[in-house]
């Protein structure tokens, strides 16, 4: 992915290095954001390519 928080912080979830602890709807990322995320995993998927170990 193109996103630098999935590279840093390797022992960290993925899920928290983008967005830490959600407590909130006003702590989710906006639309566009997750929009783009979501193509993204998903020609990453269609390639084959897994998450760095």
């Amino acid at each position: 992915m193109s996103d630098a928080r999935l590279k840093a912080n390797a022992g960290v979830p993925a899920a928290k290095r983008f967005m830490g602890h959600l407590t909130d709807i006003a702590d989710l990322p906006s639309d566009r954001d997750l929009k783009f995320w979501i193509k993204e995993s998903i020609a990453l998927n269609e390639q084959g390519i897994k998450l760095p170990a």
